[in-house]
This record gives C-alpha cells, structure tokens and sequence, in this order.
C-alpha cells in the first residue's frame, strides 16, 4: 500500500520498502511494481516505481506463522529450479529446518539462512533487471502464476 501511495503522491514520491515475510523479501523487495488488490483481483492497482532502497531483516519472520514462511520458500525453490544450482542444493540440505526455524541461524558459523536468502534475491534480480519495467511478460519468475492459485 505504501508503494501505491508513494507512486500515485506527486508521481513518484521516494520511499524505502521494508518486507516482512519470507516472500516478499526475496520477491517483491527487488522489483519495481507496486500493486494492491481491488475489486477481487490480485494486483489490480499499482504502478512502477522502484524504492529508493529496502531495509531486509529476516527478525520479522519470526512473526510469520510456520505456512507463510513456506510461501516464501516455495519461491525460493521455483528460482533455484530454474536458475540456481547453488540454491537448489542448499534449499534440499536445509529446507525444511530453515522453514521451521524460520530462517534463524544455529549459532554464529551457521551461513546456511544469510546464503538462501542472499541467492534467492541475487537469482530474482538476474532474472527482473533485464525487464524492470515489464516490456514483456515472458518472465521466468513468473512460472507458476498461472496455475498456482489452483495448486
């Protein structure tokens, strides 16, 4: 809603996107849409205006319920399908535990939560800088859109 209202404020007023779930942080907090649902359908308002920048703490999963946070990790695993090898095999040595511990590290030299999170954005960006603005539609994150709601 922010980012709606950022955009539609004298076109385009500056603003910091700040995700608190699993899933917006690795989708949403990389792109420039901003969107908000109406009249029944996702998405149905928005606009395309980048934040100024986004503040990623994954403390605020920690107030997600155990099903969001595999909202999350299900886009995590469609762009380790699809782009990341890396990503892939963290997701299937670590998966299930960091969707339990909703991404909190064992201890210090635990890497495994920062690296997921780290590859899952980096992989959405390779895949959105190159069509930031939606010239076209033909976008592998968006795999799974269409059949998904039905899943």
């Amino acid at each position: 809603v922010v980012g709606l209202a950022a955009t539609l404020f004298r076109r385009r007023t500056p603003y910091i996107r700040v995700p608190t779930t699993t899933l917006s942080y690795v989708d949403a907090s990389v792109g420039a849409k901003s969107g908000v649902n109406f009249g029944g359908s996702k998405n149905r308002l928005g606009g395309y205006v980048p934040p100024c920048a986004a503040l990623l703490d994954s403390c605020f999963f920690e107030t997600q319920e155990c099903r969001d946070v595999s909202n999350g990790m299900a886009e995590m695993a469609k762009m380790a399908v699809m782009k990341s090898e890396e990503l892939f095999e963290l997701l299937e040595e670590h998966g299930p535990r960091l969707s339990a511990e909703k991404f909190s590290p064992r201890g210090a030299t635990d890497r495994a939560p920062g690296r997921v999170l780290q590859l899952s954005i980096e992989t959405m960006l390779e895949e959105l800088a190159p069509n930031l603005w939606e010239h076209s539609l033909d976008r592998l994150v968006d795999f799974g859109h269409c059949i998904g709601q039905d899943l």
